[in-house]
């Protein structure tokens, strides 16, 4: 028995070339390795954050020009304070522990709703602000998938066709994303569109760049919503009074004027010619 280790059955050859079958995703008899197996020494994948950030920053950048050359100002930004702005930095600190921390992926779908519920309450905190909305829309489309399915399902074609992933790499997403599945229905709300320089992004994230470029422009032109826009005619048209006063006299019409003299030329206005 000199031919098997400790574990009877088992080849010595097998324990040799363990490594090997694990790249392979089989071992050398053909039975498949399992998937956890493989994942646990799979290299993690090559989401950037600064590839990520260009996008964020051509938005901001075109954002900018479409405010300035509209009459913006940038004393504006400088003067803009926004309601409740320790949210802001409060969840975006939240979202960067997530995607550069080496968190497992249940504590990270945690983090990723608390920080998605601090974004929120600050951007609802600020709805007023032009371009508001569209970033409400954005997290609301990324929150409620990654509840619904914990984690924010990613297009594995999507991934390979952007290069972040080589075909039948076995991969370990980082933070709250996994690669989508058949049986999870709203997958057409995670990651699925290509943007170059290799990112694969969801619809949510393209109303969110949509959103960050329009309310750096409404920043600098200094635009609000304002208050009661969805008022009626008829609420607006009330302090007018309610249309002209009732006529008392004869009144001054032309036609009327040579029937009645003028008080100052001393004749009786009381008789009629």
């Amino acid at each position: 028995m000199g031919d098997t280790d400790d574990m009877p059955g088992r080849p010595r050859y097998l324990r040799k070339h363990s490594a090997l079958a694990d790249q392979r995703g089989h071992d050398l008899t053909g039975t498949p390795v399992s998937a956890p197996a493989m994942a646990a020494s799979a290299p993690s994948s090559q989401y950037d954050s600064a590839v990520a950030a260009i996008w964020t920053a051509i938005a901001l950048l075109l954002g900018g020009a479409l405010g300035y050359f509209k009459g913006g100002n940038i004393r504006n930004l400088l003067l803009w304070r926004p309601a409740l702005g320790w949210l802001l930095v409060a969840g975006l600190t939240l979202q960067l522990i997530v995607r550069s921390g080496n968190i497992s992926s249940g504590w990270a779908v945690v983090i990723e709703c608390q920080s998605a519920a601090l974004l929120l309450k600050f951007v609802w905190a600020n709805r007023r602000q032009g371009g508001m909305v569209l970033i409400l829309v954005g997290l609301v489309m990324n929150l409620i998938p990654t509840v619904v399915h914990q984690g924010l399902p990613v297009s594995r074609q999507a991934a390979e066709a952007a290069g972040v992933v080589s075909s039948g790499q076995a991969v370990q997403l980082r933070g709250a994303r996994h690669f989508s599945s058949t049986n999870e229905p709203l997958r057409f709300l995670g990651e699925h569109i290509v943007l170059p320089p290799g990112q694969v992004v969801s619809p949510g994230d393209i109303i969110l760049l949509a959103g960050y470029g329009f309310t750096l422009a409404a920043i600098l032109r200094k635009r609000r919503l304002r208050r009661g826009s969805a008022l009626t005619y008829n609420k607006r048209i009330a302090p007018l009074g309610h249309g002209p006063a009732e006529r008392r006299g004869p009144g001054l019409h032309p036609s009327r004027m040579g029937r009645f003299s003028h008080p100052a030329s001393g004749n009786d206005l009381s008789e009629l010619p």
